[in-house]
């Protein structure tokens, strides 16, 4: 954020930051009407980006060509494009992996093995968290009965990427601002997909009190929720009687 003589690299603030960062060369905080503003992803900083934006209601849209649309993680056609649009670097598969090494690394480390281990003080932490299998399961408690779940979260509808999408939908549409889990019927006792019952929502760390609804459209073992969803009043200019201060949760 410095010049190297101390100065401020963005004098002008935050306008100033925005059009002219860039993280790596031709690549920066905003991706559209680049260069002299005929550049999309990758040019020079355009001091008259921010008012092209205005111009075009604060969007800047470009398509992912039909060959490049599916598959993401292993489509070379995407690679090919976002790196060319700067979103990618590398031409290399995106691997999801369920067993992490490089976790395990870590892990191995704090049991003692290695030619770099961490302080003394660290390696307890090391060997508990930095676990090289994925899931850690919630329970949700109803009527003093407890099962055991996987926890899921992601971003709300409007990112428009979530694989949820009739879920969040749903929610929107059964009561607009307020956050809930999902789960699905498990049992014939449950309540009948769509109604909502209060839950404790328990994890080895603490638990936190929540509305539930019911969805055929979730994993039968898992209760699912928005991501960083749920704060407290005036966070994020939020309004004093705004639902998400009032009727939300943070897992």
């Amino acid at each position: 954020m410095t010049n190297e003589d101390g100065t401020a690299k963005y004098p002008g603030g935050l306008k100033d930051y925005i059009i002219n960062h860039q993280r790596r060369p031709g690549v920066g905080m905003l991706a559209g009407w680049r260069g002299n503003g005929d550049k999309s992803g990758k040019g020079e900083p355009n001091a008259n980006q921010l008012e092209r934006y205005i111009e075009n209601g604060c969007h800047w849209r470009t398509e992912i060509p039909d060959n490049a649309k599916f598959f993401r993680h292993a489509n070379a056609n995407y690679f090919d494009w976002a790196i060319a649009l700067g979103l990618k670097d590398l031409r290399d598969q995106i691997v999801l992996q369920i067993y992490s090494e490089p976790l395990r690394k870590f892990q191995l480390a704090g049991e003692g093995f290695g030619a770099k281990l961490p302080p003394e003080a660290a390696r307890a932490r090391l060997r508990e968290r930095f676990r090289s299998a994925a899931g850690m399961a919630s329970a949700v408690r109803r009527g003093g009965r407890s099962d055991r779940l996987s926890a899921a979260r992601d971003h709300p509808a409007a990112d428009a990427h979530v694989p949820f999408l009739g879920i969040a939908e749903c929610l929107v549409a059964a009561d607009p601002g307020a956050q809930c889990a999902v789960r699905q019927s498990r049992d014939g006792r449950d309540a009948r997909p769509g109604r909502r019952d209060w839950v404790w929502i328990e994890s080895p760390h603490g638990r936190v009190k929540a509305p539930v609804q019911l969805m055929e459209g979730v994993n039968r073992d898992t209760v699912w929720t928005w991501n960083a969803i749920g704060k407290r009043t005036g966070a994020w200019n939020l309004a004093a009687d705004a639902p998400e201060s009032q009727k939300g949760f943070l897992a």
